[in-house]
């Protein structure tokens, strides 16, 4: 039986061989645009998936958290006392002029790059009038309300996040004079400040003391100053109580 003729179809080996290049060519491209776009999308998930563990981490261990996995943050603490400091803590974490002589020389090497002379703005000053100026603008941006949000007004911490949902009726970080109060009744001039640690050093009481010195003889009064570390120590009835004796105030 005779081979049937197809007109379509062509003996050139010339010809069969522009056709196959072109097929590979374009079956390369595709297959390089489909891999490259799917990259694309798995770096994207890959990005938000890491950002978003690290932020559940984050809140999971941090010592602020009241509801914090303290088995995790212990045996967190155990492992990093096993690793290297690399990647990990500082090596100077801790560590003070007394404990460490490392300290005494990296404090010596600092002061001897850029102490006197070496400081570029040694013998350098602001004229009088420029001084004038620098502080009559920070005074202006402290007025009433700072026309620059400073970044601890950015940060909401445990403290505020809990509060924020009690004192529901109070201007939150309300500017008065170059402070800036927790909690604030303008009506009333009444304020609650919600404090750290940092509050109750030797330095933190005297320059709380001063700041409610001015504050007292502008008017205002410190209804309640919360330490944060003794209020997570109460039993649910206890801050119950403690909260209903401020509200009454």
């Amino acid at each position: 039986m005779g081979r049937t003729h197809n007109p379509g179809r062509t003996n050139n080996p010339g010809r069969c061989g522009e056709v196959r290049l072109l097929v590979a060519r374009y079956s390369t491209a595709l297959t390089i645009n489909i891999v490259w776009k799917f990259t694309i999308f798995v770096s994207i998930v890959g990005n938000e998936r890491k950002n978003a563990n690290a932020l559940r981490n984050h809140e999971r261990l941090c010592k602020q958290n009241p509801d914090r996995d303290e088995h995790s943050l212990q045996q967190l603490a155990n492992n990093r006392n096993k690793w290297n400091s690399s990647g990990h803590a500082a090596w100077n974490k801790g560590l003070t002029k007394d404990t460490d002589e490392r300290i005494v020389k990296q404090a010596n090497t600092w002061s001897s790059k850029y102490s006197g002379e070496n400081n570029p703005f040694f013998g350098k000053t602001h004229t009088e009038e420029t001084k004038q100026k620098i502080s009559a603008t920070q005074k202006e941006n402290y007025k009433n309300i700072s026309r620059y949000a400073t970044v601890r007004e950015h940060r909401i911490s445990y403290a505020e996040e809990y509060f924020n949902k009690i004192f529901v009726d109070a201007v939150k970080q309300y500017h008065v004079n170059r402070y800036t109060l927790d909690y604030a009744w303008p009506d009333k001039k009444l304020y609650i400040e919600v404090d750290g640690e940092q509050h109750y050093t030797e330095e933190g009481i005297a320059h709380d003391k001063e700041r409610t010195d001015i504050l007292l003889a502008e008017g205002w009064t410190c209804a309640a100053r919360i330490r944060w570390s003794s209020f997570q120590s109460l039993t649910d009835e206890e801050k119950r109580t403690f909260i209903e004796q401020i509200k009454a105030k």
